[in-house]
């Protein structure tokens, strides 16, 4: 279980500045942020990074110079920091989102979604692919074009949201990994070419189990009636769209004590 998310800055001129941390009194030595701040140079790009400085346990996610944040997290000493790589690619992003405004109330839900990200069910990680906004967006233009040149992609999502920091290579990468895009190339053509390949649903289903016999499930008799018949009203009108996905992708999906109650294996 992780024990601690710092969110850093790096200036030349006045050194380490941590502009949120949770728990709120969570901190790392100078000597430990400074460790941080040199493996990340090394590299010169945004990415992910891993250190152990002594009985410390880190995982690290660094903005860019753009921005020069550095996203920090603490974990227990026999964590795999790799098996976090991707969702704090994501928790990156919304840091730089709101770093200037509402960072330290976002803060503890981050920590939370990234405390869960190794143990995420497929199910979920698609879930985590469709509400992120990069990723969706990137869905989209493929929805319209089918395929597109990963260059050209890069430069439409960077002026289409220009208010996040991008590594395109890692969104597109996670894409690939799910299985919801590959990469190829033609004959004569110099430039790689992304492809849809399988697409992201989410809907909702009438509670099967539930409206057999609602009342075994624990449901007083008295309700029954009413319970069928609010069920049948909300399917009648019911239609997917992206603000209800996203209601349930982070209320239920992401929500690891939600998720586990509604799992379906659950109330079979």
């Amino acid at each position: 279980m992780p024990q601690a998310l710092i969110v850093m800055r790096w200036d030349a001129r006045v050194g380490t500045e941590t502009l949120a941390a949770y728990p709120a009194d969570a901190e790392l030595q100078d000597k430990t942020l400074m460790q941080i701040v040199s493996q990340h140079e090394y590299t010169g790009s945004a990415g992910f990074s891993t250190l152990m400085a002594g009985a410390i346990n880190i995982a690290s996610y660094y903005t860019g110079s753009d921005r020069a944040i550095y996203l920090i997290l603490v974990l227990g000493t026999d964590e795999e920091p790799d098996t976090f790589e991707e969702g704090m690619l994501e928790a990156a992003n919304q840091v730089v989102l709101n770093a200037e405004t509402n960072l330290e109330k976002m803060l503890p839900a981050i920590f939370q979604r990234l405390s869960l990200f190794p143990k995420l069910t497929d199910e979920q990680r698609l879930g985590s692919i469709y509400n992120s906004n990069l990723k969706r967006m990137i869905i989209n233009r493929l929805r319209e074009d089918a395929i597109v040149s990963k260059s050209e992609l890069s430069i439409w999502i960077k002026d289409q949201y220009k208010e996040a920091f991008l590594n395109v290579d890692n969104i597109v990468n996670d894409l690939i990994k799910r299985g919801i895009c590959k990469i190829t190339s033609i004959k004569g053509h110099a430039v790689d070419l992304l492809v849809l390949v399988h697409d992201l649903m989410i809907l909702r289903i009438p509670p099967e189990y539930l409206i057999k016999d609602p009342v075994d499930r624990h449901l007083p008799d008295s309700l029954k009636s009413a319970y069928l018949t609010e069920v049948k009203n909300f399917f009648k009108t019911y239609k997917p769209n992206d603000e209800d996905n996203i209601k349930i992708v982070e209320e239920v999906l992401l929500d690891g004590a939600v998720y586990e109650v509604l799992d379906r294996k659950s109330v079979v």
